[in-house]
C-alpha cells in the first residue's frame, strides 16, 4: 500500500514532450543507427531540461517527461520550465543539422507544459509515485501542439504571460466539456535569474534527485519522496524485453467531475493493485507517471517465456481492476477505465543492479502505442509479442497426437488466437481449439478452421443420417427422442432433455461418427424448476464445488431460465468447470457465457 501519511504534496510543472514519427525512423535506419540518433537526441533534451532545474522522471521511448519544481528552493519553476523547452526546441535544430550529415534524419517533437498540484509517495514495494491531473494536462498538451511547437496550459501561461508572447487557442473538450485553454509559445523574455548557490553548505548532504539538503538524515528526500542512496555509476546494456504499457481514467457514476482528492486516492489504489498482479507475472514495474503504469519482463534476467507471462499479466489486469471497482464505485462513486498495450523487442536499459530505468527503444514506442489505439477494457499485442505467442501454440499443435496441423495456421486477430486451415476430421478440430486454450497466456481462441474429408470418409446424408441415429439410440447416456439429420456432412441434433449434460452426451456420440464436419446442437431444454430458483441453483453450485473462490468477481444473473456469467476466471479449466456447474443446476434453458479467461 501507499503510506499516505508519508506523501509529499508540491506545485510543480510538467514538460512532456514527445517525437513525431519515430516508427518510421526505426524502419529508415538500422537498430545500431537508430539507438545512436535516440540517445543523442535524449542526452541533448535531457541535458537542457536538466539545466533548467528540471527533473528527468520518466523517458518511455521516445517520450520525456521532466519536473519542475521538486525542489522547496525552485519557487520560479513555470518560467524555468517554459525557458527550458523553448531552448530544448532550439537545441533540437542545432542537433538536426548534425543529424542530417550523419544519418540524413531530421528530427521533429512536440512539447505540453502544465502546472498543477501532484502528490509524491512511495509505495509498499519502494517504487515512488507522483500523481496529479498536470500530467495528464501536459500530454494532452503535446497531443495537441502543432510540430516543433510548445503548447503551454493556461496555470502555467498565468504564471509566465507577462515575459512570453502566445497565441490562445481553444482545445475541445471530452464528451462535450467546455473547451480547455491553452497558449501556443512563440518567444520568450530571460525568465530565470541565475542560481543563487552561496548559501549552500557543502559539507551538507543533498538528495541526488532534487539538490535539498537532507535535513533528517533519513532514506528518502523529505521533498521529492527519491531515494537517498549513493548514486552509482551507469552502465547501459541492450536487452530483448516484453513491456506492458497500462493506463487509466477515471469516470465518475454521476454528473458531478471527479475531484482531485478522490482522484489521488483512486489512482494510489488502481497503482498499488496493478503492481501487485504484475509483479506476481514477474514483471520489474517501472515509476509510475501521472496515471499510467509500464512494467518490464525480461528484467533484471531474461527468461524463455517474458511474453507469455505479459500476456497473462496484462489479462490478470483487468480480473484486478474489476474487482477495486466495486470498491471504488461504493466508496466514492467513480471507476477506472483501462487501456493496455503489450509490446516485445529490443531496448537499451541502464544497469538493473543498481536500479536504473528503462533507457529508449522502439519497442516501448510500440506499447505506447498500442495502449494509445486500444479501446477502454481492451488488451492489445504487438505482432513481435503476438509471434512468441503463436509460436508457443503452434508447438503445442504438433505436441498434441490428435491433431494434424500441417495445415493450420494460427494468427494475430485484435489481439486474439485465431486459428485458420483444415483438419481431416471434427475430432481433431475440437482437438486444435482445446490444444490452444492450453497454452498459458492465451486468453481467447476463434476456431475458424474448417473439417475437410478425405475421400474415403466421406458418407452420403442417408447414410451419415442413420448412422447418426443409430448411435444416438445405442447409448445409454443419451436420453430418448434424441434425433439426427445430416446435409453434407453437417449433423443437426433435435428433441428435448433435462440437462445440459445430456446435450454434451448426444453430442460426444455424434462427433466421433466419420463423415461428421461440423455439429449443430438444436437440443430445447425443458424442466419444470421455478424460474424464481435459477439463480439460487447456479450460486449453490458454484460454491458447493468450490469454484467462487474469494476475491472471484464471477457474476451470475438470470432472467427466466437463461443464465448469464460474467467476470474473470484464471484459466480455461475453470471457466469450463463454471459453465458446466451453470448447467448441472437443471432447469436451465441456455447459459450466455460473458467470462474473461486471465491466463
Amino acid at each position: 500500500m501507499v503510506d499516505e501519511a508519508d506523501a509529499v504534496r508540491r506545485t510543480v510543472t510538467i514538460v512532456f514532450s514527445d517525437l513525431k514519427g519515430s516508427t518510421s525512423l526505426g524502419e529508415r535506419l538500422d537498430a545500431e543507427s537508430l539507438r545512436e540518433v535516440m540517445s543523442a537526441y535524449i542526452d541533448e533534451m535531457s541535458g537542457v531540461l536538466e539545466s533548467y532545474g528540471g527533473r528527468v522522471e520518466k523517458v518511455i521511448g521516445d517520450a520525456i517527461v521532466a519536473v519542475f519544481g521538486l525542489a522547496a528552493s525552485a519557487v520560479d519553476h513555470a518560467a524555468r520550465a517554459v525557458e527550458a523547452a523553448d531552448r530544448a526546441r532550439r537545441v533540437l535544430e542545432e542537433l538536426n543539422e548534425r543529424l542530417e550529415v550523419l544519418w540524413g534524419v531530421r528530427l521533429t517533437n512536440r512539447t505540453g507544459v502544465c502546472t498543477g498540484e501532484v502528490v509524491i509517495g512511495k509505495s509498499s514495494g519502494g517504487h515512488r509515485i507522483i500523481a496529479g491531473e498536470a500530467f495528464e494536462t501536459a500530454e494532452l498538451m503535446e497531443q495537441r501542439a502543432p510540430p516543433l511547437g510548445v503548447l503551454v496550459a493556461e496555470p502555467t501561461y498565468q504564471l509566465v504571460r507577462e515575459r512570453v508572447t502566445a497565441e490562445r487557442m481553444t482545445l475541445p473538450g471530452a464528451n462535450g466539456a467546455d473547451g480547455l485553454s491553452a497558449h501556443l509559445l512563440h518567444t520568450v523574455t530571460a525568465l530565470v535569474p541565475e542560481p543563487d548557490t552561496a548559501a549552500a553548505d557543502p559539507s551538507a548532504a543533498v538528495c541526488p534527485e532534487c539538490g535539498e539538503p537532507d535535513t533528517a538524515g533519513g532514506r528518502w528526500c523529505g521533498w521529492c519522496g527519491a531515494s537517498l542512496r549513493a548514486a552509482a555509476e551507469r552502465r547501459e546494456t541492450r536487452r530483448t524485453i516484453t513491456i506492458v504499457f497500462a493506463d487509466a481514467r477515471a469516470v465518475a457514476l454521476g454528473r458531478a467531475p471527479v475531484d482531485t482528492e478522490t482522484l489521488r486516492a483512486a489512482m494510489w489504489r488502481y497503482f498499488e493493485v496493478m503492481r501487485s498482479i504484475l509483479e506476481s507475472h514477474g514483471a520489474t514495474v517501472e515509476k509510475h507517471i501521472g496515471d499510467a503504469v509500464m512494467a518490464v519482463f525480461g528484467l533484471p534476467r531474461r527468461s524463455e517465456d517474458d511474453a507469455l507471462r505479459a500476456v497473462r499479466a496484462a489479462a490478470g489486469l483487468g480480473q484486478g481492476l474489476a474487482v477495486l471497482n466495486r470498491e471504488l464505485e461504493r466508496d466514492w462513486g467513480i471507476t477506472l477505465q483501462v487501456r493496455t498495450g503489450v509490446n516485445t523487442g529490443e531496448v537499451v536499459t541502464g544497469d538493473p543492479a543498481i536500479g536504473d530505468a528503462l533507457v529508449l527503444g522502439d519497442a516501448v514506442n510500440v506499447a505506447a502505442r498500442l495502449e494509445q489505439v486500444a479501446e477502454p477494457g481492451e488488451v492489445l499485442l504487438g505482432q513481435s509479442t503476438f509471434r512468441l505467442v503463436r509460436d508457443a501454440v503452434e508447438a503445442e499443435l504438433d505436441f498434441d497426437p490428435r491433431v494434424d496441423a500441417t495445415d493450420v495456421t494460427v494468427r494475430n486477430l485484435g489481439g486474439e488466437v485465431a486459428l485458420d486451415g483444415t483438419v481431416s476430421s471434427y475430432p481433431q478440430y475440437l482437438a486444435a481449439r482445446a490444444a490452444a486454450q492450453r497454452v498459458s497466456g492465451v486468453t481467447k481462441v476463434l476456431n475458424h478452421l474448417e473439417v475437410v474429408l478425405p475421400e474415403r470418409d466421406y458418407r452420403d446424408d442417408a447414410q451419415l443420417t442413420t448412422t447418426s441415429n443409430n448411435a444416438l439410440t445405442e447409448n445409454v447416456t443419451v436420453p430418448a427422442g434424441i434425433e439426427a439429420i445430416a446435409s453434407d456432412g453437417n449433423v443437426r441434433l433435435t428433441g428435448t432433455a433435462r440437462f445440459r449434460t445430456d446435450r454434451d452426451a448426444a453430442e460426444r456420440v455424434v462427433a466421433g461418427l466419420t463423415g461428421v464436419r461440423n455439429i449443430r446442437d438444436d437440443i430445447e431444454l425443458v424442466d419444470d424448476v421455478d424460474p424464481s430458483e435459477a439463480t439460487y441453483l447456479v450460486l449453490e453450485a458454484l460454491d458447493r464445488y468450490a469454484l467462487t473462490h474469494q476475491g472471484s468477481d464471477v457474476s451470475v444473473t438470470t432472467s427466466g431460465t437463461i443464465v448469464t456469467l460474467a467476470g474473470h476466471v484464471r484459466t480455461w479449466a475453470e471457466h469450463d468447470a463454471v459453465i458446466d456447474a451453470a448447467w448441472m443446476a437443471g432447469g436451465i434453458s441456455d447459459v450466455h457465457d460473458q467470462l474473461s479467461v486471465t491466463g
